[in-house]
């Protein structure tokens, strides 16, 4: 058996079988059955030479035979290929080669900690330079490549590069008519000023990497020399550490390296960490140091001679590790269970200690890392790019055209005139200055403009909705490049640990002998209880209820301030006690508590009910699975000072489990290694406890193959029991009722695909088909079940209880009914030994029929469930079984293969003692947010680390796989991988299904990436499926994921959000990176771009800021560009009245400052204050954001600016050249006064166009702006030209604008009359638009004007799982102005369903034609209801005849409907 251990399949390490022979202990991949003559384990043996060792530590002469996924190579585009051949000459050019493998690996001997500032190791790989440092790095730039660097970017602008080089040219002499400095000066401080930006973000990134390598932590100091040198633990900061030190880790501590654990202060040795940050799992993961090690060097640290200890090169393999310890002539293996990573932390464990083997950039976290993020810039400036080249091209055209011009005035008129006689200009000169003259066409002040709106909006983000009260952390944005990829997102990939979920385990339902219990928490209990307390002042109501909604509480309208209980969450507190609480019975079927639901019956009632009758069939049956809970687990438990306990264990389900029989009396008070201790209180908790010790014989350990635990215990009557539980699919093979239970699990299954096929079919016919009758209340636009956009219900009271539940014995058994008694209403009290029928529970056909309905709705509830079982066994039976199980683990070849076999010998024949519901609560809000996600057309991806199952009832529980959806499982185990992914998109493609989710593995996913065909197969599934779940991902696979996304997609804006440091690669990977501050610390935040506290600020970040965000940048841009061509184009216009010569309209300082002040705050502010719609209407009604990306800014809304802008510039021109400068007995009719005049009706028209007439958001601020800009003009003219330029120009007449076109007032009344033109033509156009091509944004900047309709959008907005179309009524649009046009919103968004397309568009349209034809047509058969049923069929269950007394409303009058529809499909 080699050194390779894979993470969920490792030694069966436990916390209280050690020293015990029989249990076969295993340290690493060694055993310890040396006492029975049992050798090393094979490959390690105690003399191997150095070529065994090089060969077991997977190397081939001295090269690493492992094989590492190259992601980037597999989905490297185009760009990326081309650019590889000079990135590898450069390498050869600058000497830059991959480090070489070392040749017997690593050698860390125990030396370094005797003299740390003399003894530093040297690393062989770098020519025996020192290992580098423990610092790490996540700033882009140093002092001295900031530089080189940022001039490389700000020049690859392309807009920056053309003003490089039209400032150069305009540098030659004779060559500018506008000036020689008039755009070198304002290109340099606007580049500087980016620069500055860019470094200044640079530096937040500097201070926290040094906040993070300046964290402390202790080292090992020898005071001293020899054996009598004392141990002191000095205390360094992290970047101090490095390789070879001795580090000491207290509880809680964050782990500063790579370290080898040589010790764990505890009593079994067991160092437990945390793991989340690197592989994103909750569990806790037990390390254990070789028995040799520990006992060699703890407390013995000076007396180390030449022990040595050799491990791997590093690399990014977070599941493997190989190595080796020397310790005098032994030599023992190394596996991934003696190493503690960098990121992970101890937990549940007073302290240990290690040997640092890795540091810095070169730990396992920091190689999974994106190191070198690449540069992240916005989608938009594609765009922008090419606007500006098209503007190119149009400034060569008007320069060729003005050339032209030239040349025939040449002809026609300066070779005639005696004064122009030797002033021909060439070619060139001319072509030169009409480019210089028009180069303006693409503002110089673009990008920088740009960046100082950026700015304003990111003062914006702070945002009193994205603040996160309870941890007191606000939304923090991280750079301002990327502010409108917010609101362009197609893709959110999301951790699920600590991002989706809030990493609580509650145990929330159990099902005992048919009947289902929901379980209300000690803390839960509290909370109520506080709840319930009178508030006594407003301020403090106000406080209180600030925690139950994202909207503050004070920023509500008085009408709906009580709506914000409806996003409340249950708070989650510490539960240990060594008293279980007073059971206090509540009537059957009253709502006792927020957690239960009208008709649940708490498990105090099952306390009660026992306590009554302690002797019936069903009490001893509940108790049973009481003590299975109470034993079958490997928690420790641990007694405070206060008499508290608490609960240590490697899963936080162990502990909800545990804790849960704790609060029902079943409380486990000791653990030791042979033995545990249970008190129970079977007369109430007033009364002594009964203590029962069992005795531990085996620990059957949970591996991902088995998908179970189980525990054999000796109890305190003699007699052997052994308990498991494990997955439902698993345990139902093995119970001794196997077929009953196989048989009654397919019913379930049967009757819930059928009321599923008809949901579907009633939710898609719903939104297809128009509204029957004025009558109707309702115009529903989403699903018909209120599952789709409510919080998910259970369906254990109507489905146990109810008349559609079919039972084969109660069928078998006519004479007895199972059926329990019905009640008129949920809330009427019934009593308890009435409820339970104490005949059922002897019935096996009833328990199974009912438990597995059960089951299957605490799954549908996203709840992870679990199944018990128990078996008693022969003292005869169990001995013969120990030695097999002893031989299995103590064997050298196939160890786990024949643990796993032994343990299927024994596991087998139990009997059904009840199923656990535990619930992975999730954050506040995130079901109703990732719904509205959905309605705004973002596909969401699942990422993470947990095991399928899990990662399944997650999605159910935050509704990314609905009761409509469509599970499709791409597994390599289940297959041919080509054959799965092609039936899935035939389906998908064939028919027309509601909802549909991808479900894969990470190792399924390594199988793919390894076929480039299956890969493109893979990719072209989860493109066109609804959302994807893919579990088990490491975190090379989750950036590999979103790479593959954002290159394979065109125009695909993605989004990452995590929560850990193994979503770093994701988060940089992604066009947005978002990092939740949650409880896996700060790393993924600090690399990420924006960070957030909780996963639903998401819905204000995307669909309002972001939203925002886009239309501003977008209009910003637009505008920028219509007030360039509008003001340059009347250049162009006067070149006929100067011959062509390439004279200035404009003074050129003038010109200079038209962008830089008398226009530019109006642009400025119009792209940091617009906000065309209200948050209240952009969260209630999520679909506008799918608008907003289509349709706002294309190639067909920059040309309608541009013909506007050249439409509006010969206005201005040839009106002012007819009235003003035709006119003979104008007494000024001099250069300066004819450009001012045309200057200052554009510079008033720009700003009464950008901040009143675009502007839809109008403040004080709009006037504010037009005031300083406008003013500033006039005063330009005023006091700069007119007393403070003395050198003579055309342009020059001192005083001209105070003596002279001041008092003119016919250039006053042109500018009136011209202006008044262009503002009442602006205002005709937008007019027209508005009334004959409204849009979506037209519409509702009505409706949110309406007081009634508004409120609705408030209530919409703020209240979870509310749609606002559902809210309307006929009532609410009759009469009203707006009532029409929300009925064709709804007829349209019927017919397009899910297909996101523009409302009242062609595709719409024929969607609702085709629809209502199909409506009235056709009979086939459907195949697509009846799939799973064949393939069930195929694996051996045969297809269960649908029992007579089996109903469903309404399923017969709509069979004929359904399976028309589903032919159609």
């Amino acid at each position: 058996m080699t050194g390779r251990n894979h993470h969920a399949s490792g030694p069966p390490v436990t916390g209280f079988d050690m020293g015990d022979e029989r249990n076969g202990m295993q340290y690493g991949n060694a055993d310890v059955g040396a006492e029975n003559g049992v050798g090393s384990t094979a490959g390690w043996q105690e003399n191997s030479s150095n070529d065994d060792m090089r060969k077991t530590l997977g190397t081939r002469d001295g090269k690493p035979r492992r094989k590492n996924y190259d992601y980037k190579k597999q989905h490297m585009s185009n760009m990326d290929r081309v650019r590889e051949p000079f990135i590898n000459a450069m390498k050869f050019v600058l000497r830059m080669q991959d480090l070489p493998p070392s040749k017997d690996g690593r050698k860390i001997p125990f030396t370094v900690y005797k003299n740390r500032k003399s003894n530093k190791l040297t690393d062989e790989r770098r020519g025996n330079k020192h290992y580098i440092d423990n610092t790490i790095r996540s700033s882009r730039y140093s002092i001295w490549s900031f530089l080189p660097k940022q001039l490389i970017y700000q020049f690859s602008k392309l807009a920056n590069f053309y003003f490089l080089i039209i400032a150069i040219l305009q540098l030659i002499p004779s060559l500018s008519t506008t000036g020689r400095l008039t755009t070198i000066v304002p290109l340099s401080l606007f580049v500087a000023f980016s620069m500055a930006k860019e470094g200044f973000d640079d530096f937040r990134r500097y201070r926290q990497d040094r906040k993070e390598n300046r964290r402390k932590v202790k080292v090992l100091s020898l005071s001293g020399s020899g054996p009598d040198a004392r141990e002191d633990y000095e205390e360094i900061e992290w970047e101090n550490v490095r390789v070879g030190d001795i580090v000491k880790l207290e509880r809680d501590d964050m782990v500063p390296a790579d370290i080898l654990l040589i010790h764990a202060q505890s009593e079994t040795g067991i160092a437990y960490v945390e793991t989340a940050a690197l592989d994103g799992e909750t569990n806790l993961k037990g390390k254990q140091a070789l028995p040799n090690v520990t006992d060699h060097f703890y407390g013995r640290f000076a007396e180390a001679k030449d022990e040595l200890a050799t491990v791997e090169d590093p690399n990014s393999d977070l599941y493997n590790f190989e190595g080796k310890i020397q310790i005098g002539g032994e030599i023992k293996p190394l596996t991934n269970s003696q190493i503690l990573y960098r990121g992970s932390v101890l937990r549940n464990t007073p302290g240990a200690l290690g040997l640092v083997i890795f540091t810095g950039e070169e730990t396992k976290i920091r190689m999974n890392a994106n190191k070198r993020p690449r540069a992240k810039t916005p989608t938009l400036q594609t765009s922008v790019n090419y606007i500006i080249v098209f503007i190119m091209c149009v400034v060569i055209f008007i320069s060729g055209i003005s050339l032209l011009g030239y040349k025939l005035w040449q002809r026609s008129t300066e070779r005639n005139s005696w004064y122009l006689e030797g002033l021909a200009v060439g070619t060139f000169p001319i072509l030169a200055s009409f480019i210089i003259m028009f180069n303006t066409l693409i503002p110089l002040s673009l990008y920088v403009s740009l960046e100082i709106i950026k700015i304003g909006q990111h003062i914006l983000f702070l945002d009193r909705d994205m603040y996160d009260e309870k941890s007191d952390t606000p939304m923090e944005a991280r750079t301002t490049t990327i502010n409108e990829e917010l609101g362009q997102i197609g893709f959110i990939f999301s951790d699920k640990t600590g991002t989706l979920t809030d990493n609580t385990m509650i145990f929330r339902k159990m099902t005992v002998a048919g009947y289902p219990w929901t379980h209300v928490t000690k803390a839960e209990k509290e909370q109520e209880a506080h709840a319930g307390e009178p508030k006594t002042t407003d301020n403090e109501d106000q406080e209180k209820g600030k925690s139950k909604a994202p909207r503050p509480k004070s920023w509500l309208p008085a009408d709906y301030a009580s709506l914000r209980s409806v996003a409340s969450g249950i708070k989650n507190h510490t539960i240990g006690d060594g008293q279980w609480p007073h059971a206090r019975p509540s009537e059957p079927g009253r709502r006792a508590s927020m957690v239960l639901s009208e008709g649940e019956l708490s498990t105090e009632d099952l306390l009660t009910y026992i306590q009554m009758h302690p002797e019936t069939a069903y009490s001893q049956r509940a108790k049973m699975f009481l003590l299975c809970l109470a034993l079958c687990h490997t928690c420790l438990p641990e007694t405070d000072e206060n008499g508290k306990i608490t609960y240590q264990a490697s899963s936080p389900d162990e502990v909800a489990l545990v804790q849960a029989a704790q609060e029902l009396g079943y409380v486990n008070v000791d653990r030791q290694v042979g033995s545990v201790t249970v008190n129970t209180y079977p007369n109430g908790s007033g009364t002594r406890p009964v203590t029962e010790r069992y005795e531990i014989l085996e620990v059957l350990e949970f591996t991902s193959k088995r998908k179970r635990m189980s525990i054999i215990l000796r109890c305190p009557d003699g007699r052997i029991c052994l308990f498991s539980k494990g997955a439902d699919s698993t345990m139902t093979e093995l119970l001794r009722l196997k077929e009953m239970a196989l048989r009654s699990s397919k019913d379930v299954e049967k009757r819930n695909r059928e009321r599923k096929s008809q949901e579907v079919f009633e939710f898609v016919r719903r939104t297809s088909m128009p509204p029957q009758s004025p009558t109707h209340n309702r115009f529903s636009m989403s699903s018909p079940r209120h599952s789709w956009t409510a919080p998910r219900k259970s369906y254990t009271g109507r489905r146990s209880f109810g008349t559609d539940t079919h039972s084969p014995a109660a069928e078998k058994n006519p004479g007895h009914s199972f059926e329990l008694p019905r009640t008129d209403t949920p809330s009427r009290p019934r009593r308890l030994d009435t409820y339970i029928n104490e005949s059922a529970v002897t019935n096996d056909g009833f328990v199974f029929d009912q438990s597995y309905s059960q089951i299957h709705d605490f799954a549908v509830e996203g709840l992870r469930t679990l199944i018990y079982g128990y078996r008693f066994l022969d003292e005869r039976h169990y001995r013969e079984w120990a030695r097999t199980y002893n031989e299995a683990t103590t064997s050298l070849v196939d160890r786990q293969a024949m643990i796993d076999k032994a343990a299927d010998e024994i596991e087998r024949d139990f009997e059904f003692a009840g199923a656990t519901a535990i619930e992975d609560k999730l954050q506040d809000g995130v079901p109703d947010a990732i719904d509205r996600l959905r309605r705004a057309g973002i596909k969401m991806w699942m990422l993470t680390g947990d095991k399928k199952e899990t990662a399944i009832n997650i999605g159910y529980s935050c509704r990314l796989i609905t009761d409509v959806s469509e599970v499709m499982i791409v597994d390599q185990d289940a297959g041919d991988l080509g054959s799965q992914i092609r039936d899935y998109i035939d389906i998908l493609k064939k028919h027309n299904l509601a909802h549909s989710v991808g479900v894969v593995d990470g190792s399924t996913l390594s199988a793919i990436e390894d076929d480039e065909t299956l890969s493109n197969l893979f990719f072209e599934f989860t493109i066109i499926v609804d959302s994807v779940v893919c579990c088990r991902a490491s975190p090379n696979q989750k950036a590999g994921l979103v790479r593959s996304i954002r290159k394979r997609v065109k125009k695909a804006v993605t989004l990452a959000i995590g929560d850990g440091a193994n979503d770093i690669a994701m988060i940089q990977e992604a066009q947005v990176g978002v990092g939740i501050t949650g409880k896996e610390g700060l790393a993924a935040a600090r690399s990420s771009d924006y960070s957030i506290a909780q996963f639903r600020f998401l819905l204000k970040l995307l669909l309002c800021h972001g939203r925002w965000n886009y239309v501003r940048t977008c209009k910003y841009i637009l505008g920028t560009f219509w007030k360039e061509m509008m003001f340059f184009i009347i250049q162009a216009m006067y070149q006929p009245n100067n011959g062509f010569s390439g004279t200035s309209l404009y003074e050129e300082w003038s010109l200079a400052l038209y962008n830089v002040f008398f226009t530019s705050l109006a642009i400025i502010f119009l792209g940091i204050m617009e906000k065309d719609l209200e948050q209240e209407t952009l969260l209630a009604v999520p679909e506008l954001y799918v608008y907003n990306k289509r349709t706002i800014f294309n190639m067909y809304s920059y040309l309608a600016w541009i013909v506007l802008a050249v439409g509006e510039a010969a206005m201005i021109w040839y009106t002012v050249n007819a009235l003003y400068n035709t006119i003979t007995i104008v007494p000024n009719q001099g250069l300066y006064s004819i450009g001012a005049l045309v200057y200052t009706i554009v510079v008033i028209f720009v700003n009464t166009k950008l901040q009143f007439l675009e502007q839809h958001n109008k403040t004080i601020v709009a006037l504010i702006v037009f005031v300083i800009s406008v003013g500033g003009w006039f005063l330009w003219n005023v006091v700069i030209l007119g007393f403070g330029f003395h050198t003579w120009t055309i342009y020059f007449l001192p005083r001209e604008f105070v003596l002279h076109i001041g008092r003119d007032l016919l250039w006053w009344t042109v500018v009136l009359l011209v202006l008044g033109c262009c503002i009442v033509f602006e205002v005709s156009v937008k007019s027209i638009k508005t009334s004959f091509f409204p849009n979506e944004v037209d519409h509702f900047q009505a409706i949110q004007k309406d007081p009634i309709l508004k409120k609705k959008l408030e209530y919409a907005a703020y209240t979870q799982n509310v749609n606002f179309f559902e809210e309307l009524n006929s009532s609410a649009l009759e009469g009203n102005n707006n009532g029409e046009v929300l009925k064709e919103i709804i007829q349209r968004r019927r017919e397009s369903r899910f297909a996101y397309v523009r409302l009242g568009s062609r595709k719409t349209r024929k969607m609702g034609e085709t629809i209502r034809e199909e409506n009235d047509n056709g009979n086939d058969s459907y195949e697509l209801e009846n799939r799973r049923a064949r393939g069930d069929e195929e694996n051996g269950y045969p297809e269960q005849e649908e029992p007579e007394a089996v109903s469903y409303p309404d399923r017969e009058s709509g069979r004929a409907e359904r399976n028309s529809w589903f032919r159609r499909s």
